[in-house]
């Protein structure tokens, strides 16, 4: 249970960068996990996404643009992050 706690941790922090206004510009793996690199207006912003599902996802959200669809908590109503 402790990895998913950490995993919707990262997750959080993941889309509240990306709900500020924040894209992903690059990541870097390393033994440490992934180095995300967000930007917007010519702020930088990084975080190390250390939990192997946070990665995937980061990574994924990168591949796809930034666009990704996720299901609430509450009702199960699909919406997109942009």
């Amino acid at each position: 249970m402790a990895e998913y706690t950490h995993f919707q941790k990262e997750k959080g922090a993941i889309d509240a960068l990306i709900a500020d206004g924040y894209k992903i510009a690059s990541i870097s793996d390393h033994l440490n996990g992934s180095t995300v690199l967000f930007t917007k207006a010519g702020t930088t912003k990084t975080f190390l996404a250390a939990n192997a599902n946070a990665r995937k996802y980061a990574s994924t959200l990168f591949c796809k643009g930034q666009a990704w669809q996720t299901v609430t908590s509450q009702g199960g109503n699909a919406h997109e992050h942009q």
